[in-house]
């Protein structure tokens, strides 16, 4: 571990926030992209998800001991669902909110943040979001989703959205490939504290 600490966020950690999870969700932008370009439509929505996992859990482990406190998890979802708000994405945030307090409730106890498991189960909630954000509307209501989503999407990408969320498997092998992506990025984050940052007290 880091350091036991107080739950009084400062303006360091407020900073600190900011900076990783605008990070975090450049990386996801990012590989959406790349994912779409280098893989089929279908592979790309059940790959996307555990590739950013793996590539962001390093940052978000290097984040979470840094802060240590309460609100992690809840905050980094509401701001990632804020950003996707206001990219029109309006599901996307609502699922993000509550997956923020969810995740944040499991992380209740002392020094949560400080541990890999508890760290590697925040995490995850965050990621699955990102296909949640799909897949639960497509299970909760899904007309009336399919119908908003045409307005912001092609036939296409309407199609590929069926096809990968439309059915139980679907829905599995993303969160297993998420799950996988997210103990990979969460251990090897846990490497660079123990090998790097704690040594160099960042």
């Amino acid at each position: 571990m880091l350091k036991t600490g107080t739950n009084k966020w400062t303006l360091k950690d407020v900073i600190t926030l900011a900076i990783f999870t605008v990070i975090i969700f450049v990386l996801l932008m990012i590989v959406m992209v790349l994912s779409n370009i280098l893989l089929t439509p279908v592979g790309a929505y059940f790959a996307s998800p555990g590739i950013s996992a793996l590539l962001a859990g390093p940052f978000y482990m290097v984040m979470a001991n840094k802060i240590s406190k309460r609100g992690v998890v809840f905050l980094i979802c509401t701001i990632t669902g804020l950003l996707f708000l206001a990219i029109g994405q309006v599901y996307t945030f609502v699922i993000y909110f509550i997956f923020g307090v969810i995740g944040e409730l499991c992380m209740l106890g002392q020094d949560a943040y400080l541990k890999l498991f508890r760290n590697m189960v925040g995490f995850l909630f965050y990621m699955v979001a990102l296909s949640a954000a799909a897949f639960i509307p497509m299970i909760l209501f899904r007309e009336q989703f399919l119908a908003w989503y045409s307005t912001v999407g092609t036939e296409e990408v309407i199609s590929t959205l069926i096809q990968v969320y439309g059915s139980p498997s679907g829905i599995l092998i993303t969160i297993a490939l998420t799950g996988a992506g997210t103990i990979l990025g969460c251990m090897i984050g846990q490497r660079i504290l123990n090998r790097h940052v704690k040594k160099a007290r960042i």
